[in-house]
């Protein structure tokens, strides 16, 4: 029984974190399911709601593929940009939904001439086309979406999916969370890129009424305005510079809000307070809150820097839009208007936190933790073996060098109840068949892994192996694991072949060891 229950633990943990890592990080391992299928997309293909189809030559997943990530400046082996547990795709879809439908109407014909603004003008057909997923009766027409401030409009006349207007039935998909539309008259995959461009909208977060917009120019858009970037320090050119697809201002008042609230609280006239603080001017009364009505005292909080000997009064409605994303504030009482943005980030120390808007990462620090480790070192083998998966970037005849692999069950003749064998034993063996190499190995590891996987990195004439134990509740005993891969195809030529294993004990990468060093040569020079 105790068995069966390790093996049943293993099971669910290998599960769950091989979903995680294939629909956030990319599939390290690429093993081949069928013609252009890798088990990054076999895993990733279940979702919650059967219209979200998977996209080909998407590295991460997300439903949004390669060149469309590439054309709206978003990153394409990164699935969740703003973490909210949401793939990009699905969220993007959502809001472009919610986006057309929030449009006016303009009748053509109408005596009254069109709206300054976006809007859309209906193309009624009369008849109904099915949903291939649901079923689902939708009006076969749809709706011609016109910028009049671009002198842009959807869709373009060459559109393949439907060149004089953007299909209900593509509408209808984009609800769900999806681009692609399949019914009986439209079939086919929206055009996002100019979507999004005639509907003004880059990122997925959905914005709300706190976040005032600036008065002053905002070259970007993002809610700070030019002046505050120059003085605070920021990319007035880029709206989002940490790539996490929410504007810079409504990421900055966020966490500007969180360190306030977070701040320990005094008395005013507390002597010797040399930390950063805040002092509680509270007043008996309330705020409301010009656009949801929220009440909050009336009072403020005064922000105050002993070691710069810089302070600042920061109202309580303006905490609450700051919540929301906004630095300017409009309440009943403190009237409209907008906290000093490069005072108030200079006196909290933006950023105070890895990962703050500003943060400056190390050239190496892939993964963004502020940390150069050996989970930088995970995070290049992830990206590159996406770049080479056959199902992303080229087709199954490409000459780019690929792994595929298999880990057998713990060998349980070779089980032992003391330390592994020496990393030095030699515990693999290579075999080439005209431009592939073919590797078997015994990989030493506890009894009770997460999982055992095996990475391949190349560089010019060398070859690298990484054997990689993942473990997070490790037993008393360790054993061999038999490990078969095939590698290639490689060009004619020696190489260097190294093979490194190391473990990621619970989640936590430990130092790489060398396992052994040999040369390969393939085709005229063996």
């Amino acid at each position: 029984m105790r068995r069966l229950r390790r093996a049943q633990q293993r099971h669910a943990k290998q599960s769950k974190r091989f979903k995680r890592r294939a629909v956030a990080a990319g599939t390290a391992a690429v093993v081949t399911l069928a013609t252009g299928v890798t088990l990054h997309k076999a895993i990733a293909a279940p979702t919650s709601d059967a219209h979200q189809l998977i996209v080909s030559q998407d590295a991460d997943a997300d439903l949004l593929a390669n060149a469309e990530e590439l054309a709206i400046g978003y990153r394409p082996f990164e699935s969740d940009q703003n973490r909210n547990e949401t793939p990009d795709g699905v969220e993007l879809a959502k809001r472009c939904a919610a986006a057309v439908s929030e449009l006016p109407i303009f009748v053509f014909g109408s005596p009254t001439p069109p709206p300054d603004e976006t809007y859309k003008m209906q193309h009624g057909l009369y008849g109904l086309e099915q949903c291939d997923v649901c079923g689902e009766w939708i009006h076969m027409g749809g709706w011609e979406i016109i910028n009049p401030q671009l002198a842009l409009r959807y869709p373009d006349p060459n559109d393949s999916l439907d060149g004089k207007f953007l299909p209900d039935l593509a509408l209808h998909y984009m609800e769900h969370g999806s681009f692609d539309c399949y019914g009986a008259v439209h079939t086919g995959r929206v055009d996002m890129a100019r979507l999004l461009r005639v509907l003004d909208v880059r990122f997925p977060c959905d914005p709300n009424d706190h976040q005032i917009p600036v008065t002053r120019p905002d070259l970007d858009g993002d809610l700070l305005t030019d002046n505050e970037e120059l003085k605070a320090g920021y990319n007035l050119y880029d709206p989002d510079q940490d790539d996490d697809l929410l504007p810079d201002g409504i990421e900055l008042a966020k966490q500007c809000g969180e360190i306030i609230d977070q701040l320990p609280t005094y008395e005013p006239n507390t002597p010797d307070v040399n930390e950063l603080h805040k002092l509680d001017y509270s007043q008996r009364g309330i705020e409301h809150c010009d656009i949801c009505g929220t009440t909050r005292n009336m009072g403020y909080w005064h922000v105050i820097n002993p070691k710069l000997g810089l302070s600042i009064e920061v109202p309580d409605i303006l905490c609450h839009y700051m919540e929301h994303g906004s630095f300017s504030y409009s309440g009943d009482i403190h009237g409209k208007g907008r906290i000093d943005v490069p005072l108030l980030a200079k006196i909290l120390e933006m950023p105070r936190q890895c990962g703050h808007l500003g943060t400056v990462y190390l050239p190496g620090d892939l993964n963004r933790d502020c940390r150069l480790n050996f989970a930088d070192l995970a995070e290049t083998a992830d990206n590159w073996l996406d770049s080479t998966e056959p199902a992303n970037n080229h087709t199954a005849e490409s000459n780019e060098a690929s792994i595929t692999y298999h880990v057998e069950d713990c060998d349980r003749e070779t089980q032992m109840t003391h330390a592994m064998s020496p990393i030095d034993m030699p515990t693999f063996s290579l075999r080439v068949e005209g431009s592939y190499i073919h590797f078997d190995g015994m990989v030493p590891a506890n009894c009770c892994p997460d999982e055992i996987e095996l990475k391949m990195t190349v560089d010019g004439s060398l070859i690298t192996i990484y054997e990689i134990e993942h473990l997070t509740d490790p037993c008393r005993c360790a054993c061999d694991f038999p490990a078969t891969a095939k590698l290639g195809p490689f060009d004619d030529g020696t190489y260097v072949f190294q093979v490194y294993r190391f473990r990621i004990f619970q989640e936590e990468p430990q130092e790489p060891r060398l396992v052994g060093t040999t040369t390969v040569n393939i085709g005229s020079s063996q």
